[in-house]
């Protein structure tokens, strides 16, 4: 009789736990972006359609909702699917890259260190900004840990890409994303960023960091186009 009471108050207990964690599960609302935040990352880019197949380097964003415009740095080494192949005339095309998007209308693609910018793409393009609220359709799938932080994974529904997910503490601070832009059928190209959580500043950017230089006139020789 012992042994089945002391199983009863176990699975007793064990229900209880199932029902708490299901509860704090279900209770998590999906994270909305502040209207103005910075983060730096390390990227790794893999397409087998590229020169090298697989690059890794440092970048970091600057986005302002509210005006709306945003920057994102491609550093040293990228290989960045906007940066390249643009038809700018360029010493590196492996160099610092910037995407500026402004008014999300147009994406410009600018090599600060050669002084060389074209309008990419825009909105007919899937090239805006990021909406704050791009995890509203999202959902729970799995938590992972990265650099020592329990982070809270988030599925995007298969549109703009076929694997979409995001990693974010439960106060937001990104910790990483990941997408997997083609699979055809099997997997051909993945990106990824993780985040510097440390850097992660909601508040005001510094206007001059969004600004787009003035030599930033003409579309660009080859303009993006997506891949269908």
């Amino acid at each position: 009789m012992e042994f089945i009471r002391r199983t009863a108050q176990a699975l007793l207990v064990t229900a209880w736990i199932v029902v708490t964690i299901s509860g704090a599960q279900s209770a998590l609302k999906t994270p909305v972006w502040p209207s103005s935040f910075s983060v730096r990352f390390h990227e790794k880019d893999l397409n087998i359609f590229h020169r090298p197949i697989t690059t890794e380097n440092d970048g970091a964003w600057y986005y302002d909702y509210s005006i709306p415009a945003a920057r994102h740095d491609h550093l040293q080494g990228q290989n960045n699917t906007y940066c390249q192949g643009r038809g700018l005339n360029l010493t590196d095309p492996h160099a610092d890259c910037s995407l500026l998007y402004v008014d999300n209308r147009d994406m410009y693609v600018h090599y600060p260190g050669e002084r060389q910018c074209c309008r990419a793409c825009g909105p007919d393009e899937g090239c805006t900004m990021m909406s704050q609220t791009n995890l509203a359709q999202a959902t729970n799938y799995n938590n992972e840990t990265f650099n020592g932080t329990a982070c809270v994974g988030w599925s995007i529904p298969p549109e703009k890409y076929p694997i979409d997910q995001w990693y974010m503490t439960e106060i937001g601070t990104p910790c990483y994303w990941e997408t997997i832009p083609i699979v055809h059928p099997f997997i051909v190209s993945s990106h990824s960023l993780t985040f510097d959580q440390h850097s992660y500043h909601v508040g005001p950017i510094p206007q001059d960091l969004l600004k787009v230089p003035s030599y930033c006139l003409n579309i660009c020789p080859n303009p993006y186009v997506p891949p269908h």
